[in-house]
């Protein structure tokens, strides 16, 4: 039997290469490609073109990795499932999402106390161990700071017309948590109604933060993930 190929598309100031021991260890039946940030970003029109996409069999796309793969998707191969979870689809919706100014302003900030607002922000992820969340900051301190804005200036852009595209595709999960304060469950909600996934998972306690015991279970259910 052929081993799975899965590639990982990060959230925003993130990269999966933090959580790299645990990904294969609870799920060592496939093969992992992790995209790393800066790169995912530098690639966002191009995605389907690198060499982590070639032949997978499944991508999950994490937050602000989860827009990118559904920018991304129609030019996939047909029938690779895309897993997104804490799903972006509209990050600035004007009435579910986060106000534009609000994640612009962040933006600005970061050029002024990088430290101060990806601290704030590994806060409002959700809860997690100390020394879990000291090694995300650290990890997104030595990403360029271009980078980092440039994350946000997308997330902060209006743009549904990557959804209609999306709306045909039968091969795209949801996986969301009720306790998310990044992504609201009202947010995910709106999502699935624009997309119609093919499966859909509003987990009773699952906030942004990677990995935590309720994303697991969840996502081993929603896509029968050996682990």
């Amino acid at each position: 039997m052929t081993t799975p190929i899965i590639c990982w598309l990060p959230g925003w100031a993130s990269d999966f290469s933090l959580w790299k021991g645990l990904i294969e260890s609870r799920y060592p039946n496939a093969i992992h490609r992790l995209v790393p940030y800066s790169k995912m970003l530098l690639h966002r029109d191009c995605l389907e073109t690198l060499p982590e996409l070639q032949g997978v069999s499944l991508v999950i796309g994490w937050s602000l990795g989860s827009l990118l793969a559904f920018q991304t998707a129609p030019r996939l191969p047909k029938g690779v499932p895309l897993l997104a979870i804490c799903p972006v689809g509209w990050f600035c919706h004007p009435e579910l999402g986060w106000a534009p100014r609000v994640v612009l302003r962040m933006a600005n900030k970061l050029l002024q106390d990088p430290r101060a607002v990806l601290t704030s922000f590994a806060e409002q992820m959700g809860p997690a161990p100390a020394e879990e969340k000291s090694a995300w900051i650290a990890q997104a301190l030595q990403i360029p700071i271009p980078d980092l804005v440039l994350g946000l200036e997308i997330l902060a852009t209006p743009s549904v017309n990557h959804l209609q595209r999306l709306a045909q595709d039968r091969n795209i999960s949801l996986l969301c948590g009720n306790q998310d304060p990044v992504v609201s469950p009202d947010l995910s909600l709106w999502l699935k109604g624009e997309i119609r996934p093919q499966s859909f998972c509003l987990s009773e306690g699952m906030s942004h933060w990677p990995f935590s015991v309720k994303w697991t279970i969840a996502q081993g259910e929603l896509l029968h993930l050996p682990q």
